[in-house]
């Protein structure tokens, strides 16, 4: 890992859909999106399912989260 790169720790508050989560950092809610996976979005089919299972997987759990990049949407990259 470079020291140039971002990582925080903290509670995953929330999730959008299967691979963004929200993960509460220095108070706030930070945006971010998990890499290397790509589930449907909650509009289409088995969407609001894939949410639903990376709910129960994360949701209130703490994370490590190392940012890869930004997307295009303003999201970090998690590693």
């Amino acid at each position: 890992m470079s020291d140039q790169q971002e990582h925080f720790s903290g509670q995953v508050v929330g999730l959008s859909d299967g691979d963004t989560l929200f993960v509460l950092r220095d108070g706030k809610s930070a945006k971010v999106r998990l890499c290397g996976i790509d589930p449907p979005e909650k509009a289409q089919a088995f969407g609001a399912r894939a949410c639903q299972f990376a709910s129960e997987l994360v949701f209130r759990q703490t994370v490590s989260v190392i940012v890869r990049d930004t997307d295009r949407y303003g999201r970090r990259v998690r590693l």
